[in-house]
């Protein structure tokens, strides 16, 4: 349930990075940096929060499916369109990714045995900062 919640966030927040960092109109670098941190900022910190390698840094397969969607994103010139404010897309693929996140980091907070609390700000963090 883990992974499934993890790639399904990584991809929805991927894809947010994306919209937003086209709509700051940044460069090719700049898009890609927003789109990794996007995916796996949370979840890093998650990670260290709770004393843990973060998954990102031990599994290369995150990185290749936010690489290969981005790539995608571009090749398909999703850049191009018109404008991605409150498109439902955006909004869609954000939501998915806060739920995913939240689920991630919940868990997280059970298997490491924290109280109500923990849960709750491990799962904030984790949602708010991208899987």
């Amino acid at each position: 349930m883990f992974e499934v919640a993890e790639y399904i966030g990584i991809i929805a927040f991927a894809m947010s990075g994306f919209f937003v960092a086209v709509r700051a109109k940044l460069d090719f670098l700049g898009v890609l940096i927003s789109v990794f941190l996007t995916s796996f900022g949370g979840g890093v910190i998650r990670d260290i929060m709770v004393d843990k390698t973060p998954y990102t840094f031990t599994h290369n397969i995150p990185a290749i499916v936010v690489f290969t969607l981005m790539m995608f994103l571009v090749a398909v010139r999703w850049h191009k369109r018109d404008s991605v404010d409150n498109k439902p897309w955006f909004i869609v693929s954000d939501s998915i990714g806060l739920v995913s996140f939240s689920i991630t980091g919940a868990i997280v907070a059970l298997e490491n045995d924290l109280n109500l609390t923990g849960v709750l700000v491990l799962s904030f963090v984790t949602a708010v900062g991208g899987g």
